[in-house]
């Protein structure tokens, strides 16, 4: 479900984005408008590509992780030992451990521990 805020910034953001576009009107701001708009259309392929590989690492992660050797279990009180919980389970889960696994790389490269 998605809450009040989330809902009103999804309503929002159209208007702001063609409120920028309207001020191409007035010479000053057009500029500015047109440079940063055909910026904006060169970088969206940068990020639509980063998004499949991102999405390609994410259900790879999640492939490697759920698709080791299972050893079946002998015994009155046994555990599933092959499949931690700490593994991510749905796309969902291994999606955020990969938002995660990446942020702390940075932050370990760049020397911030307080993100880590």
């Amino acid at each position: 479900m998605i809450n009040s805020l989330a809902l009103g910034l999804l309503l929002i953001t159209p208007l702001q984005i063609e409120q920028l576009l309207e001020l191409r009107a007035i010479r000053p701001l057009g500029i500015a408008v047109n440079i940063i708009s055909s910026m904006a259309r060169r970088i969206g392929w940068y990020f639509l590509i980063f998004f499949f590989i991102f999405v390609a690492f994410t259900h790879s992660l999640l492939y490697i992780l759920h698709n080791r050797r299972y050893k079946p279990c002998e015994g009155k009180d046994c555990e599933n030992t092959d499949n931690p919980s700490s593994y991510p389970t749905d796309f969902g889960r291994a999606l955020s451990a990969t938002i995660f696994f990446l942020v702390s790389i940075r932050a370990h490269v760049l020397g911030v521990e307080a993100l880590v």
